[in-house]
């Protein structure tokens, strides 16, 4: 099995990575090479996902069976490296957050929950999420930043 992470080295990708490694599958990771810890049995990719030569060199770089992207925080970005990726990968695995729900925090959640609005092709300006400091992930259509806010 060849598996590609975007991401790879921290929280979740870093279990992703190892468990593919004590399986015997061949990895690669994508990332900026920010995080530690590293492992040395994955093959690394350097880039910015955001940078599309960026994107074009890891294409070139292989084809994997499955890619699993721990990275995509903004919808048009995750979109654009999909594409990307697609002539030279099997499956296309994306993993979010809690903070995909629209209910989060206020009441418990399910993989029933409804899900926040979001166009696939939203752009870092679409919204932002300024719980912990502005970013665009999470909370991203204005309606559910504003109940969120009132709620603090």
């Amino acid at each position: 099995m060849h598996l590609l992470v975007l991401g790879g080295t921290w929280f979740v990708g870093h279990a992703i990575v190892k468990a593919a490694i004590d399986a015997g599958w061949e990895v690669t990771t994508f990332n900026r090479g920010t995080s530690d810890p590293f492992l040395e049995a994955a093959r690394p990719v350097r880039g910015d996902r955001t940078r599309s030569e960026d994107i074009a060199r890891l294409a070139a770089a292989g084809s994997w069976d499955a890619v699993v992207d721990t990275s995509g925080y903004v919808p048009a970005n995750t979109l654009a490296v999909a594409r990307a990726l697609a002539p030279v990968s099997g499956y296309y695995v994306f993993m979010s957050s809690v903070s995909v729900y629209q209910d989060w925090p206020a009441k418990p959640l399910s993989e029933h929950s409804d899900v926040l609005y979001c166009s696939q092709d939203a752009s870092p300006d679409y919204v932002t999420d300024t719980e912990d400091g502005p970013t665009q992930y999470g909370y991203q259509r204005p309606e559910a930043r504003q109940r969120r806010s009132l709620r603090s």
